[in-house]
């Protein structure tokens, strides 16, 4: 009984933090973020242009890995206001963030609170990283549960979302 109710206390608690943080990342004001202002510049681009184009010709000053281009891309046909793309990452960010402190963490409120005051900040910017990392972590219980063929296929969407995810191969060595 009583771990039932530390079990729902847990998600309960997750839950909170997941809202809390969802809202703080996806509406804030984008203008006043040091990096964001050129992913809503490219993502506009994307939209107003064809994947064909986008994926071939690129955009002056700006690198965006192949996974980057053909979300913008999808999150275009949804939407054309860069909205879209703050709440698009804000839920895959944050989520796979409170998913894994849900599934992983033994001291949920610590690990939140570590995750807030290191990552966190840093995530409302650096989305294109951020956005690897998470599929990286979204990718963890495959690994665990040795279902390569998936962890393995999440690593690669990670490393078309930016290259930096390549490290995360040492996981897969490592385990």
């Amino acid at each position: 009984m009583v771990q039932k109710s530390i079990k729902g206390s847990r998600k309960f608690y997750c839950i909170i933090i997941f809202i809390q943080l969802f809202f703080l990342h996806a509406f804030l004001d984008p203008f006043k973020m040091v990096d964001l202002p050129g992913y809503i510049d490219t993502f506009e681009k994307i939209s107003a242009n064809s994947l064909t184009y986008s994926l071939s010709v690129g955009y002056v000053g700006v690198k965006l890995e192949m996974g980057w281009i053909i979300f913008c891309k999808l999150l275009s046909y949804v939407s054309d206001n860069y909205h879209i793309l703050l709440i698009a990452t804000s839920l895959i960010i944050v989520g796979s963030y409170c998913r894994t402190i849900y599934k992983y963490s033994p001291i949920v409120w610590l690990s939140a609170f570590v995750y807030v005051c290191t990552l966190y900040c840093q995530s409302l910017y650096v989305l294109r990283q951020h956005m690897a990392m998470a599929v990286c972590l979204f990718s963890i219980s495959f690994i665990v549960k040795h279902q390569w063929l998936k962890s393995i296929f999440l690593y690669l969407l990670a490393i078309s979302l930016h290259k930096t995810a390549l490290i995360f191969g040492l996981v897969f060595i490592l385990y």
